[in-house]
């Protein structure tokens, strides 16, 4: 129980951060890009989504399930364009797609407080500042989202990236 606890709260050494990034082959540059996009992903949705909040109590109007799929499947879409205007092209479906779903349906769609949803942009920011205490379950957490992207992106960004 205690390994597992230090695993979520326990920061680790900025030794133990360099052995991270070398052992999962991160680079700088592109984790900036995934942050980027993932940061982007969190502002289309939270600025685009008229679901049920504190705020319309007296219209009681819910959004079913296929209203929140749909709203993060243009939301997703819309990331994906703004990004390729910048010549930066991720694949539309996959994986990626699939964890970033899950992942917002849980910590936002599903949400009935205003302030939790909001509070991920401020999870999103740290997760990715490196000037801020990390732990391994931050790490893994970077990893994933970190592999998933690269998988998914177009051929031209990796080449970019690595020169």
């Amino acid at each position: 129980m205690k390994n597992f606890y230090n695993y979520l709260t326990q920061p680790i050494s900025t030794e133990d951060l360099e052995i991270w990034t070398s052992v999962n082959n991160i680079i700088p540059e592109k984790l900036n890009l995934f942050s980027d996009f993932i940061n982007t992903l969190y502002i289309v949705v939270a600025e685009t989504y008229l679901g049920e909040s504190e705020d319309n109590i007296e219209t009681k109007i819910e959004l079913t399930d296929e209203d929140r799929k749909n709203h993060f499947k243009w939301c997703w879409s819309k990331t994906i364009e703004i990004f390729s205007k910048e010549n930066i092209f991720f694949e539309l479906t996959g994986e990626h797609y699939d964890y970033f779903y899950t992942f917002f349906e849980d910590v936002f769609y599903k949400q009935t407080e205003k302030k939790f949803r909001e509070s991920l942009d401020l999870f999103l920011h740290d997760l990715f500042n490196f000037n801020k205490p990390h732990t391994k379950s931050d790490l893994d957490i970077i990893s994933t989202i970190y592999k998933l992207l690269e998988v998914h992106t177009k051929k031209n960004i990796k080449k970019d990236l690595q020169s």
